[in-house]
């Protein structure tokens, strides 16, 4: 038997990244742009700051960047984070929309500044920041957001999420409500029931229709849970019943078309050619990255030398064809790149912000050495440390085969000494200093041992010096410091 009692969706907050940039390019070219308010909402505490900060430009977040800059909304976007992103689904989502709840959250104002405050729920702080904005960067009066007419506020919203999933309805009485995915793309439903209950409100904003005592019914989906994934990737139907306590159910209510997608695009056939540059000819150090993708909807290729870690070239706007094979010259000429190893990272981003990320690589003339541990140059150290990296032939542009690699440590000010460091015995020939190893290593391998126990305190240097049998000869040399105190501690291997 079905009953005509009323239910209303309140908001449907699909989590991942579903609705980024495809909402935005959906109405893009219309004149339609600010007519509406873009609330960016993230599911993570403080995740306000992953709409626009420098650390999550480079994974996709740059939705801030995007609705602002490229489409013009300057005052139009403002984006927040729930309070209690963990706490309950009630309050995450009356904080979003519910005009009745004072909520106590984060939130980024019109000037990028994250704060804290006692304010309304974020549809209507929306509005307040908007009037702000209008108040100082059209009328010039900064700080009056009471000399903006109502008429002026945009009356509509898009709202964007990410990182958590959520669904509500609002029902007139006691009810349980019964959530239906159907999910198009892989012909598959499932259904979740969520109880309605007193949402503690008996008036509504004005234009509401519910006059009466109300009821929300919500269901959350958090995808950073192991073992209570959110809905798999997918065109949704989705149907919402309500059924009261004598059976009595609602008419459903559908909202048709909702994409949920949180699958990277997929980075494969990664290739260099030539691997090892050629240093002579028309090419020379010059070498064609090629890569295929899934899907993509921008490329970025940033290149880091592989002995340094060092970011030395950024390529934007790379080739992203998903049916043809991309290809892409580099040129390594420049007097700024020096001999060694470089690493390709291949960042394709799809239409909804998803990141998949790739890797190759090519080499320069050759291979310097490398001193991966200690990491960083003025590392205080005890015990017995080892010393890791890369040491193999430095040249590989002629025919001259490796010789050996030898390290050296001293303390500042003095000569170079063997006393207290040894490579690997399996490393060493008989006849050899035990300082000096015959076989080349690579890939952050254990190059050799330094006993800094039979040391004094102090600043010291490591040397590893690479040569070919009648050929080249490289050094890498690292500063470290010897702290004896702490010698009951293990060193990192």
């Amino acid at each position: 038997m079905f009953r005509k009692y009323k239910i209303f969706f309140w908001v449907i907050i699909f989590g991942a990244l579903f609705g980024q940039s495809t909402i935005a390019s959906n109405i893009e070219g219309t004149s339609t742009y600010k007519d509406y308010l873009f609330v960016l909402v993230h599911g993570i505490n403080g995740g306000s700051q992953h709409f626009n900060g420098q650390d999550h430009r480079d994974k996709g977040l740059r939705l801030l960047q995007q609705l602002e800059t490229d489409l013009n909304l300057q005052g139009h976007v403002y984006a927040y984070s729930f309070n209690d992103n963990k706490g309950s689904s009630l309050y995450n989502v009356r904080e979003l929309g519910d005009r009745n709840y004072q909520n106590r959250a984060s939130y980024t104002d019109p000037n990028g500044k994250w704060t804290s405050m006692d304010g309304k729920c974020w549809l209507d702080k929306a509005r307040e920041d908007f009037k702000l904005w209008y108040a100082d960067k059209i009328l010039g009066k900064k700080g009056r957001p009471d000399l903006v007419p109502n008429s002026v506020v945009p009356s509509k919203y898009i709202l964007i999420t990410h990182s958590m999933g959520n669904m509500a309805a609002r029902v007139n009485e006691k009810a349980t409500v019964i959530i239906k995915l159907n999910n198009i793309t892989n012909n598959s439903m499932t259904a979740y029931l969520a109880q309605a209950t007193p949402n503690g409100s008996t008036e509504l904003a004005a234009g509401s229709e519910l006059t009466t005592p109300n009821y929300l019914a919500n269901y959350i989906w958090q995808y950073d849970n192991t073992f209570a994934k959110g809905p798999e990737d997918g065109i949704y139907r989705v149907e919402i019943t309500a059924r009261d306590e004598a059976g009595n159910e609602s008419l459903p209510r559908t909202l048709e078309s909702v994409r949920i997608d949180r699958t990277p695009p997929a980075i494969y056939s990664q290739t260099t050619q030539p691997y090892v540059l050629s240093n002579i000819g028309a090419n020379a150090y010059k070498t064609t990255l090629s890569y295929r993708l899934s899907d993509s909807h921008s490329v970025k290729i940033k290149v880091y030398n592989a002995n340094t870690g060092h970011l030395v070239d950024t390529i934007e706007n790379a080739p992203n064809s998903a049916t043809d094979q991309n290809r892409i010259v580099w040129d390594a000429s420049s007097i700024n790149l020096p001999k060694g190893a470089y690493r390709f990272q291949i960042i394709a981003e799809d239409d909804v912000g998803n990141v998949g990320t790739a890797y190759a690589s090519c080499v320069k003339d050759g291979i310097a050495p490398v001193i991966s541990y200690p990491v960083e140059d003025n590392a205080e150290v005890s015990g017995t440390i080892s010393i890791r990296g890369t040491a193999i032939d430095p040249d590989w542009t002629n025919d001259k085969p490796f010789k050996n690699y030898k390290v050296f440590y001293k303390k500042t000010g003095e000569d170079w000494k063997t006393d207290f460091v040894e490579v690997p015995l399996v490393n060493r020939d008989p006849k050899d200093p035990k300082n000096i190893s015959i076989r080349p290593l690579q890939n952050n391998s254990t190059l050799a041992y330094l006993y800094t126990n039979n040391l004094e305190n102090g600043d010291y240097e490591i040397k590893v010096e690479v040569e070919e049998d009648g050929g080249e000869k490289l050094v890498q040399r690292y500063k470290f410091y010897v702290s004896r105190i702490n010698c009951s501690k293990p060193g990192l291997f």
